[in-house]
Parts: structure tokens; C-alpha cells; sequence
């Protein structure tokens, strides 16, 4: 797995990296204006605050696929 910067800024947010691996890649989106990182699902489309725990399944879903 590979955790990528892919904008300092895009529209909507002011951030964005993907997470890329077999099961990627996964969209992470920053917003300042709330001080914390989203998971960018894309479908059905939703932003996910990006807790431990999030993080960790997206990391198993990147790795395993």
C-alpha cells in the first residue's frame, strides 16, 4: 500500500491523498475549516470522518483488495 499526495488543494476541500493498492485507490480529503481528514467514499457518495478504526479497515481493504 502506498499513501500518495495528490493536491495541497481541490474543490471542496484543502487536501487530498489517495491510498493505492490492490483494493485501491481510496480517496482522503482534508478540510481546514474543520481541522480533520475524511474518507471520500465514492459510491454511494459520502464523506466519512477518518477515525483509527476507519482507517484501519480502509487500510485492510487497500492491502487485501
Amino acid at each position: 500500500m502506498r499513501i500518495e499526495p495528490v493536491a495541497a488543494w481541490v474543490v471542496g476541500a484543502d487536501g487530498r491523498v489517495d491510498m493505492k493498492g490492490t483494493g485501491g485507490p481510496l480517496i482522503l480529503i482534508y478540510r481546514e475549516t474543520e481541522k480533520r481528514w475524511f474518507y471520500f467514499q465514492q459510491f454511494p457518495a459520502a464523506e466519512i470522518p477518518l477515525t483509527k478504526d476507519v482507517f484501519v479497515r480502509l487500510a485492510e481493504a487497500c492491502l487485501n483488495g
